[in-house]
């Protein structure tokens, strides 16, 4: 599996992962509402964690190419 989240989307994600989470842990919603929004919490925590996206891979998105450029750049 290869990176395909780059840091700013990485961090994005993670953000608006725990953000949902916390949401949907102390939301008064209906049951069905809450589980949806934990489980897209949990995916885009965990797509962030890994630093894999299959959503990315599906559509030929990488944005962990601008991290790669930078890092074989000779000084």
């Amino acid at each position: 599996m290869a990176k395909n989240v780059g840091g700013t989307e990485r961090i994005a994600r993670g953000l608006i992962g725990a953000a949902l989470v916390f949401v949907a842990l102390g939301s008064g919603r209906g049951k069905a509402t809450r589980l949806a929004v934990l489980v897209g919490g949990a995916e885009l925590l965990y797509t962030a964690a890994t630093q894999y996206c299959p959503a990315n891979a599906a559509l030929g998105r990488d944005t962990a190419v601008e991290e790669r450029d930078l890092v074989e750049m000779p000084a």
